[in-house]
């Protein structure tokens, strides 16, 4: 047995090394169709199938605390959550919150950032790990008066501390304060809530017992996650959350504001929420790739039915010399699977190729986008396509030999061995299911092109060319009042502004598609409820000076902040447009008043001096919702401010003098980041960019497959009737006639495969609807474009073999006699 799967691996490799044309046209296609699913497979694998790297992650879950009913579907946790949802013991194992923040550290005029999650002791059970090094936090050390500690990344303990292995008890300074380092975590450890690559250390939240009060019970500031008890369910840990919920909005002096709102918490398991948001995209392309491989099967396929109607005479003599047609199915599909697994080899390496360049297309930007590679997992699915498209590329000519034959072919001449009706039958739906696969790509890849383009087409509000972002943290240890905070801000923007080539300097606690959401509960004075009886949740963002006219969002009425509106003078605050016509339609909002002290006995008011355009803050695709509500930083100045910087040029130009410029104020703090505002809108999109390039490549890949698929069936036509054709020629047929008559053929074969992938198109694309924007799958215009390409392209395939047919020389048909 073993004799003689070797003697036809050896035979295989001969015939394949003698037909070198075809085998490096088979070993291509499936090196391409391959190497596209290997690396499509690694995004999928990475993404969405492999589980989180934590012991037992299918029991940690995530909650966040919602408020439909006046706009807010995903908030965060509030510290009394998560005191009460930790006495859950039954439910929950551990119960932990996370934030991200930024310190400073090194000397004065050159400072370090650093970057950390601020967590609970409890964090480490929840996630279950432990550092390398030390331990991790005690219970103790998540209160005020416990000594300030921290646990370095395993990055930051080799390039601070040069991997000291007594580095436990040592200190660092973050911010002017001294920390104790308690703990080293491992290489490459992940966490939720921040990465290696984006975590320098790990600090424990430090609060005290007014911070876990019930009056902070919606004060939302902080993610959550958790790890269910054994035996739990999510199920039973959302019904008991629900539940602690009902007791706490029972209680509530808000109750009835709470019930407009809608209040619920949602808790889905964390790997789920992570990659809810591109979970169709993802599989979609999964999906594109896999018909490119199918594609690629049936042109393979093609190409060896193609060879075994060659080889019929050589199957014929072989069979009358005693080999049986098991043995002959036998070197068919081992040649067949050395194609395969040749070409599986190569797609292997392509798709490693190709790994490297998807991040080019923004791959590395997706959730856990960092986290993708090729691993055993992702080499078993190579082989297992491998062997998969080897053995659909072997079964037909397999299925020939069976089905012809072999002892009539012995008394026929070798060259009448063309194709029977069954097998050309069978070689014409390959082609109609090609040119149907690649069609229903190209349809899907049209439309989300339409959605892209209309979302590049939506106005933001605001304009982001010229404008640099530059992000600030303000520790408190150094600017803790108001007044030190106004301070830093007032000589700062003063530096700015004096630069060269800036238009105009302004800060924001809150720049459009930055990733800083705020939104509180106001009440306007003298103003109905909306139509839904629902308090107004708007948006809110403290601005400086000159913010609305770096960011060109027009005034529409009363006026902006200026100098007169300092700390010390009477509140005021500027609404959008949105806002109007949601709470106050009809009405002149100049001078109105509004307080976000709800139910408080003397409320502190601001009133509205001014309206603004509405802008798009989170995303190009959202709906504005309840509009936005601005104030004067220098009323309300928080301690993470963006500073906004309009060029009169290239934005770029000025980052070395920007830079300068804030260590010019303050050297002991670094900048967090530095970015265009563009680039900040342009990442905003990676979501829908990433899976409009991929499938757009897929579907010309797909393309070009089933155009040479119809080439190649027309050229072998072509070549098989030559003795036709030579005798039509030489008794005086017109080559337009013969140009027609295979055109022809070609053209019906191309309009079958658009009339099915049309069909199959209306289905499947009912899933598409969702990943689209303003552009419903019922628009005929990307069907008739798409269709109209299609059928273009495949014309020209078919033109090609059918104008050579007009090129035969009537002394062929001699040659054929």
């Amino acid at each position: 047995m073993l004799d003689r799967l070797i003697h036809d691996l050896k035979f295989g490799l001969k015939m394949l090394f003698k037909h070198r044309g075809f085998t490096a046209t088979a070993l291509l296609t499936l090196a391409l169709c391959i190497g596209g699913n290997s690396a499509i497979f690694s995004v999928v694998h990475s993404i969405l199938l492999r589980p989180l790297p934590f012991e037992e992650p299918d029991r940690i879950v995530s909650m966040f605390n919602a408020y439909p009913g006046v706009g807010v579907d995903r908030g965060s946790n509030s510290k009394p959550d998560w005191v009460q949802r930790r006495e859950a013991t039954d439910i929950f194992e551990e119960v932990a919150m996370y934030a991200d923040g930024s310190y400073f550290s090194g000397e004065a005029g050159s400072p370090i950032k650093i970057d950390a999650l601020q967590v609970n002791p409890s964090y480490f059970a929840v996630l279950r790990i432990q550092p390398i090094l030390g331990r991790p936090f005690a219970e103790a050390d998540g209160t005020k008066e416990s000594e300030r500690v921290a646990i370095l990344s395993h990055k930051l303990w080799e390039t601070m501390f040069a991997s000291d292995p007594n580095v436990v008890g040592k200190t660092i300074s973050l911010s002017n304060h001294s920390h104790t380092i308690v703990g080293v975590l491992e290489k490459e450890q992940h966490l939720v809530g921040g990465s290696l690559s984006g975590t320098d250390l790990i600090l424990p939240f430090r609060w005290g017992p007014k911070d876990l009060s019930l009056d902070n019970l919606h004060n939302n500031n902080h993610p959550m996650v958790a790890r269910l008890a054994p035996g739990a369910t999510l199920a039973q840990a959302q019904g008991k959350v629900d539940a602690i919920n009902a007791a706490n909005t029972e209680a509530s002096p808000y109750k009835a504001l709470l019930e407009e709102a809608n209040y619920h918490t949602q808790v889905h398991f964390t790997h789920e929420l992570m990659v809810q948001d591109i979970r169709r995209s993802i599989v979609l392309l999964q999906f594109g790739v896999l018909f490119v491989l199918l594609i690629g099967c049936v042109n393979v396929a093609n190409l060896m039915l193609v060879r075994s109607n060659v080889r019929l005479k050589e199957m014929a003599i072989r069979l009358s010399l005693g080999a049986s047609r098991i043995r002959l199915s036998s070197q068919l599909f081992t040649e067949s699977l050395l194609i395969s697994i040749l070409g599986g080899a190569a797609g292997l390496l392509l798709g490693w190729v190709s790994l490297q360049a998807l991040n080019t297309f923004g791959v590395e930007d997706l959730p856990r986008g960092e986290t993708v590679s090729m691993d055993l997992e992702v080499l078993g699915f190579t082989l297992a396509v491998s062997v998969l498209a080897g053995f659909l590329s072997g079964f037909l000519p397999v299925l020939n030999i069976w089905r012809t034959n072999l002892n009539q072919i012995m008394h026929e001449e070798s060259r009448s061995t063309s194709s029977g009706k069954s097998t050309l039958f069978v070689r014409n739906a390959f082609i109609v299911s090609q040119v149907a696969l690649a069609f229903v790509l190209l349809i899907a890849s049209g439309f989300l092109a339409l959605s892209f383009k209309k979302i590049l087409e939506v106005d933001p509000g605001f304009s982001s060319d010229k404008v640099l972002v530059v992000r600030l943290n303000l520790p408190y240890q150094l600017y803790g009042e108001a007044k030190d905070r106004n301070q830093f801000n007032d000589r700062i923007l003063e530096e700015l502004r004096a630069l060269p080539g800036v238009q105009y300097a302004s800060v924001t606690t809150s720049t459009p598609f930055g990733g800083v959401d705020n939104s509180s509960a106001l009440e306007i004075e003298g103003a109905e409820r909306n139509s839904d009886n629902l308090v107004p949740v708007p948006n809110r963002n403290a601005v400086g000076i000159d913010y609305f006219d770096a960011l060109r969002i027009p005034l529409l009425d009363g006026r902006l902040f200026d100098a007169t509106d300092t700390w010390d003078t009477n509140r005021v605050a500027i609404v959008d447009e949105e806002f109007i016509q949601r709470n106050l339609p009809g009405r002149n909002p100049i001078g109105m008043r509004m307080t976000n002290d709800l139910g408080e006995d003397d409320p502190e008011y601001w009133t509205i001096v001014g309206v603004v355009g509405s802008i798009h803050h989170h995303s190009l695709t959202e709906t504005r919702g309840e509009g936005f509500a601005y104030y004067p930083y220098a009323q309300l100045p928080w301690n993470q401010p963006d500073y906004i910087i309009r060029a009169q040029g290239d934005p770029e130009a000025l980052r070395d003098s920007v830079r300068q410029a804030f260590l010019n104020v303050d050297d002991r703090l670094p900048i967090t980041y530095m970015l265009t505002l563009n680039s900040i809108v342009d990442n905003s999109l990676v979501g829908r960019r990433t899976p409009l390039l991929l499938i757009s490549v897929f579907s010309g890949l797909a393309i070009i497959l089933a155009l040479i698929g119809i080439y190649s069936v027309l050229a072998y036509v072509v070549s098989q009737r030559t003795k036709e054709i030579g005798i039509r020629m030489a008794i005086g047929a017109n080559p337009i006639r013969i140009l027609l008559l295979f055109l022809n053929r070609g053209a019906i074969l191309l309009l079958l495969g658009l009339g099915l992938g049309l069909a199959a198109s209306l289905f499947l694309n009912r899933f598409l609807q969702d990943l689209l924007f303003e552009v419903n799958i019922s628009q005929p215009g990307i069907y008739l474009t798409s269709a109209l390409a299609m059928g273009i392209i495949g014309l020209l395939a078919c033109l090609i073999p059918s104008w050579r047919a007009t090129r035969v020389h009537p002394m062929e048909a001699l040659r054929h006699e």
